[in-house]
């Protein structure tokens, strides 16, 4: 049994009457102190503000997302150095010109349409596999008749007899001929 003389040993965390463990309050914190024991700010708020401020019934607020709907209603003709394909689509001389999409290559043409109807809606016309190849496409609007012409400039002065190729692959990509057999290889 220890005396009232004699130190009593608490433990390495509790060291009583030792004045070398105290920290100096006027210099700061011992340069020692691991990474562990620094005293931390545990709100994450500067991190990522709002993360987790969300509500469920806010979802409900938000507009629908924009539905994209098939152009399958057109007509085309043949002239000698353009075909014309028309589209016919009630509101579209409300539409503006930045909103007329047209995308083209040798054998396909598409057209978008972004924000037509109530609610908006994006309509599209894609012909893949054309019978000939083009050039290009120049988009006419015809104002008050609610009507848009794709002039595709054909490649070669030749009639087109049909829009689209009989052996139709839908991929715009039948122009590529087929790779050789095994034994040709050989």
């Amino acid at each position: 049994m220890p005396t009232d003389e004699e130190d009593v040993d608490n433990g390495p965390d509790e060291r009583i009457g030792h004045e070398e463990d105290e920290e100096d309050v006027e210099n700061g914190p011992d340069e020692n102190v691991g990474p562990d024991e620094m005293p931390r700010d545990r709100s994450f708020a500067f991190v990522a503000p709002g993360k987790y401020e969300w509500d469920e019934d806010d979802c409900s607020s938000r507009p629908a997302p924009v539905l994209t709907e098939a152009l399958t209603s057109y007509s085309w003709s043949d002239s000698h150095g353009m075909v014309s394909i028309g589209v016919s689509l009630e509101g579209l001389d409300a539409v503006s010109d930045h909103a007329l999409l047209v995308d083209s290559g040798p054998r396909h043409v598409v057209l978008t349409i972004l924000g037509i109807g109530s609610p908006p809606r994006r309509r599209r016309l894609a012909i893949h596999g054309l019978a000939n190849e083009i050039l290009g496409v120049q988009l006419v609007r015809r104002t008050g008749k609610d009507k848009v012409v794709l002039k595709l400039q054909k490649k070669f002065p030749e009639e087109w007899r049909t829009l689209c190729s009989s052996n139709d692959t839908s991929s715009g990509l039948d122009h590529i001929p087929d790779p050789p057999s095994f034994s040709e290889l050989f």
